[in-house]
């Protein structure tokens, strides 16, 4: 059997749960995992005989999938830019989205000082902080997050990635703010934020699979973890301190509002790479001192350019 005949099968099997390009990616995802090659060559050779071994591993992938369950927990990880995060059932998959938010949060923390400190709050399997370790590694870098499981799992992602990350377990909406040790720099965050309302209409593979309190917040109070982030803004965020946020497309102005009228007038909204509102960026307060607070008062900030 070849590549070319095992994309027939994942095209036929998942047609009832996925359509023909994300049926070919998952293909693509199996071959990568059991036969150890790139993209690339996987394409070059669609039509090469398989060994037995690599075709009735991913038949297993397969079956698997037709119940709905996403490959990342199938296969044990993920990619996340260039770090490969082992993944468990309980912690939720990373997202594209949230590489954005790593690279136009990285265009301001690019600017701090060797030192200087920032939290991943929300960490799940340690992908904003990782990311930020390895690519600022001058750094201090902490991540929080309310799953033990998850803190276990991200704490072995740092460790094989190479990144000194400082993990802890913190309900950010119950805890107080004194529990994270220290002032911030800065403080990232991927917070839940899809009203519960609209779970019946998510992908199976999201809404029978990953875990709901990562992802769901209270249809009548879907701003839950952004006020949660403002008592953290407000307690432990330097003055000049900044705060990026991926938000709901839908509640991005709703959020935005939140922050101004609560005084963190420097709120702005910024897109995603399908133009949808998905990023916001707060700046505590006016009365800025030191390197990022020039930046910020005397250049007109685009992450987008």
């Amino acid at each position: 059997m070849n590549l070319h005949q095992l994309s027939g099968c994942y095209r036929e099997t998942l047609a009832a749960i996925y359509d023909d390009r994300e049926a070919g990616e998952l293909m693509m995802i199996a071959a990568e995992h059991h036969l150890g090659l790139d993209r690339i060559h996987l394409r070059l050779n669609l039509w090469e005989q398989l060994p037995d071994s690599a075709v009735n591993g991913m038949l297993d992938i397969l079956q698997e999938l037709k119940t709905g369950k996403p490959i990342q927990y199938i296969i044990g990880y993920t990619w996340f830019g260039s770090l490969k995060l082992a993944i468990r059932p309980g912690i939720l998959i990373p997202r594209p989205e949230t590489e954005g938010l790593c690279i136009m949060a990285g265009r301001d923390i690019a600017l701090f000082p060797p030192g200087s400190t920032l939290l991943d709050a929300g960490t799940g399997s340690g992908c904003i902080a990782i990311w930020m370790k390895r690519y600022y590694p001058y750094l201090k870098i902490q991540a929080a997050d309310v799953n033990p499981l998850a803190i276990r799992v991200a704490a072995e992602n740092a460790r094989q990635a190479g990144c000194l990350v400082d993990f802890y377990t913190m309900d950010i909406v119950t805890d107080p703010p004194d529990l994270i040790p220290g002032m911030l720099d800065a403080l990232v965050s991927n917070p839940p934020y899809i009203p519960e309302g609209e779970k019946p209409f998510l992908h199976p593979n999201v809404r029978c699979f990953e875990p709901p309190g990562a992802l769901f917040v209270p249809d009548e109070d879907p701003l839950t973890f952004y006020r949660a982030l403002m008592r953290i803004a407000d307690e432990k965020l330097k003055s000049g301190g900044i705060l990026w946020m991926e938000v709901h497309e839908q509640f991005a102005k709703l959020t935005a509002d939140l922050f101004c009228s609560s005084g963190y007038p420097d709120t702005k909204i910024f897109t995603d790479i399908h133009e949808k509102d998905r990023f916001l960026r707060v700046v505590k307060n006016h009365r800025r001192s030191g390197a990022i607070s020039r930046y910020v008062r005397n250049n007109s900030h685009d992450p987008k350019a």
